[in-house]
């Protein structure tokens, strides 16, 4: 929690997902640290989906990413998203919530 406000769990799942050194090749933050990139949808599906959120339904993650505002696009056929608030300085969410007050 921080400043008063929770970080929803899927978000905060999200993180420490591009954050470990074994899920790079998978999903990563990009060069920037400002857009996520999903490298390999099938691994992603068979392993980190059932092991973070109980499922391997890549559909049901893509939503999640729209709900919570990530913008998708489509480069040299992998998938990208992008969050303003979402980087890889750890300045998640935090920022967006010092906005709300």
């Amino acid at each position: 929690m921080e400043n008063g406000h929770s970080i929803p769990v899927f978000l905060t799942k999200l993180y420490t997902i591009v954050q470990g050194n074994q899920e790079q090749e998978i999903l990563r933050f990009d060069e920037s640290g400002r857009i996520l990139v999903l490298a390999d949808q099938e691994r992603l599906q068979q392993y980190l989906l059932p092991e973070y959120f109980g499922h391997k339904n890549l559909p049901s993650f893509l939503r999640q990413l729209n709900m919570y505002g990530f913008k998708k696009r489509h480069n040299n056929g992998l998938l990208e998203f992008k969050h303003k608030y979402f980087r890889r300085d750890g300045k998640i969410i935090f920022e967006s919530n010092q906005e709300k007050k």
